[in-house]
């Protein structure tokens, strides 16, 4: 007997989607079976309450199960948490570990039958091999209508556009202070990073909270700096545009953000297809597993 499908439980914003999506992508095309995704944890999410982001993006999905009751979504999210702690595999239920590290052997020797993803997957090992597919899967749907915004033609006309992000946190309880962001000294000392790796660039910086990420900012002198302002189009519509602008700049500043991994890491590889060499600056965190960060992303202290 072999695998003959694979379900993941989607969870987490749009970044954690698609961490959740390439796994379980990769895996699916591994065995050449069908991937469901169950949509339960959403469903239960009344704290922070996010959409399912995937659809927005050419995924590849063959189901979505999104009519799980309440009490049994409860019962996953209760299972999930017990054995994250140290990760493990029962029969074809997959748990991964946390803090989030790739464990190799997880998916050698499979059992027959279904497989079940549970966690973030939040290592471009359990997908990097497949990196040209999902950059093709992880194209939004609807690009045209940000495509001839000025910000992307700023960037497409720029010699060396770069794009720094700043996530403040805020949506998190007790965290309204943005006590949980990155200090102003990892966006200063990345900045001067970026300045010695690429020389002068124009800079678009992006977040959730843009007057606050004005506060914590200190440009040097010779950055042309644009702030991405909210466009009034609601909140979605800006998750998606300041995603697609993010990817198309050739250089990154990422934060402590899933969302700005994916989009330092697919418009990485949008670059390297074209023969550029961009670069990404991420924060060298020792509370951040090594294996969250690809190894060529240059770390800066804070």
């Amino acid at each position: 007997m072999r695998t003959d499908s694979i379900t993941a439980y989607i969870k987490g914003g749009l970044g954690n989607q698609c961490f959740i999506y390439a796994a379980a992508r990769n895996l699916a095309d591994r065995f050449s079976v069908p991937l469901t995704l169950d949509l339960a944890y959403l469903q239960i999410d009344s704290t922070y309450k996010r959409p399912y982001w995937l659809s927005e993006f050419h995924t590849r999905v063959n189901q979505i199960d999104d009519a799980a009751p309440g009490w049994i979504a409860g019962l996953s999210a209760l299972r999930y948490k017990i054995f994250s702690r140290c990760g493990t595999r029962l029969g074809g239920y997959y748990c991964d570990a946390r803090p989030h590290r790739h464990w190799c052997e997880l998916f050698e020797n499979p059992a027959p039958g279904r497989m079940t993803l549970d966690g973030y997957w939040q290592s471009e090992k359990y997908f990097g091999a497949n990196q040209a597919v999902l950059a093709k899967d992880l194209l939004l749907r609807d690009e045209a209508l940000f495509v001839d915004l000025e910000e992307a033609q700023s960037i497409r006309s720029a010699s060396a556009s770069a794009f720094l992000h700043v996530r403040s946190y805020k949506e998190v309880p007790s965290r309204q202070d943005g006590s949980a962001a990155l200090p102003a000294a990892y966006f200063h000392n990345a900045l001067r990073k970026l300045q010695s790796e690429v020389g002068i660039c124009q800079l678009f910086v992006f977040s959730d909270d843009v007057p606050w990420a004005r506060c914590q900012l200190q440009v040097p002198a010779g950055l042309e700096v644009k702030y991405v302002e909210p466009s009034g189009r609601g909140s979605s519509h800006d998750t998606l545009r300041d995603f697609y602008l993010m990817r198309l700049c050739k250089h990154g500043i990422v934060a402590n953000s899933s969302f700005s991994w994916w989009a330092g890491w697919l418009g990485e590889y949008d670059w390297l297809a074209r023969g550029e060499r961009p670069v990404r600056i991420r924060v060298n965190r020792t509370c951040m597993n090594e294996d969250y960060w690809p190894e060529r992303w240059l770390a800066v202290g804070c």
